[in-house]
C-alpha cells in the first residue's frame, strides 16, 4: 500500500542536470509477520482482586485454605495458607512453594492472581486446585504452553514510483519502529542495492542519522522499489518508511 507525495524543493543531480526535484516515496505494510513467534509458558489467571481486604488475616477467606499445584507433570505440591496478612505475604508464601518452576504475581490493572510456569513450550503445563484456588477463582483446567512458531523470514514492502525516473538517495525508517526491524535488502526492479547479504538494523536509517546518503539505481516508470524487511518481534507489526530521492524533468 504505497503512499505518494510530491516535494517542493529544487535539487541538482550528480551529473549537473538542472530542473530536478526531490520527491519522497512512501512504503507501508500494516502487518509484517514476525520471524518467529516465541514459545509461551502455561498460565492461569484468577478472578478475584488480591487487594480485597476480606481475604487476609485470621478468619479471612484464605485462612486455612489449601492449594494443590501440578507443574510440568511433576508430583503435586500441596500446602495450606495460614492467615496471610496481606498480598505481599500471600505471594511470598505461594512462590516459596512453587518456585522456581512457576511464579505467582499480580496482574496489572485487575490485581488478579497470575500463575505462570518458568518453562515454555508445549511441555510446560500447570494445574491448580484446592479451596484456595476456588476462593480466588483460579480456573481448574489444565493450562499448557505453546511451542515457538517460525514465521516469514523476510517480507518485501513494495512501492512504485509514478515518475518518469526516480533515484533514491535517503532511506528514513521512523525511530519508533526501527528497533523492531532488520533490513535484508533494497531492490530496484530485480537488482539488489546491498554490497552483501548481511542484515542491517533498521535503526541505521532513523531520522537524524548521519552518513547514510544513498545512491540507488534509477527506477523508471512503473518499476518497483522494494525494502526487504524482517520483523524481529513476536507479533505482526506495521512497517513504514520513506525513500527521498531525485526525479529529473
Amino acid at each position: 500500500m504505497p503512499l505518494y507525495q510530491a516535494g517542493q524543493s529544487m535539487a541538482f543531480d550528480g551529473l549537473g542536470l538542472v530542473g530536478a526535484r526531490e520527491f519522497p516515496l512512501g512504503f507501508l505494510n500494516p502487518a509484517v509477520p514476525p520471524v518467529c513467534t516465541p514459545a509461551t509458558p502455561a498460565q492461569l489467571v484468577g478472578g478475584v482482586s488480591l487487594l480485597t481486604a476480606a481475604l487476609y488475616g485470621i478468619g479471612g477467606s484464605l485462612d486455612g485454605k489449601i492449594f494443590h499445584f501440578t507443574i510440568d507433570g511433576a508430583p503435586t505440591i500441596s500446602f495450606a495458607l495460614v492467615a496471610p496478612p496481606d498480598v505481599t505475604t500471600l505471594l511470598a508464601t505461594i512462590n516459596a512453594q512453587i518456585g522456581p518452576e512457576a511464579v505467582a504475581s499480580v496482574q496489572p490493572g485487575t490485581s488478579f492472581l497470575v500463575l505462570t510456569t518458568t518453562a515454555t513450550g508445549s511441555t510446560a503445563s500447570l494445574m491448580v486446585s484446592g479451596d484456595a484456588a476456588t476462593t480466588l477463582l483460579v480456573p481448574g483446567t489444565l493450562a499448557t504452553g505453546t511451542d515457538a512458531v517460525p514465521g516469514v523470514p523476510a517480507v518485501p514492502v513494495v512501492s512504485r514510483s509514478q515518475l518518469r525516473a526516480f533515484r533514491g538517495e535517503r532511506l528514513v525508517v521512523p525511530s519508533d519502529i526501527a528497533a523492531s526491524f532488520s533490513l535484508l535488502d533494497v531492490k530496484v526492479g530485480n537488482r539488489s542495492q546491498f554490497a552483501n547479504s548481511v542484515q542491517i538494523p533498521a535503526e541505521t536509517f532513523v531520522e537524524g542519522a548521519v552518513g547514510v546518503r544513498l545512491s540507488l539505481a534509477t527506477a523508471v516508470t512503473a518499476m518497483d522499489i522494494a525494502l526487504i524487511v524482517a520483523n524481529q518481534t513476536g507479533a505482526p507489526l506495521a512497517f513504514r518508511a520513506t525513500i527521498i530521492g531525485t526525479t529529473f524533468v
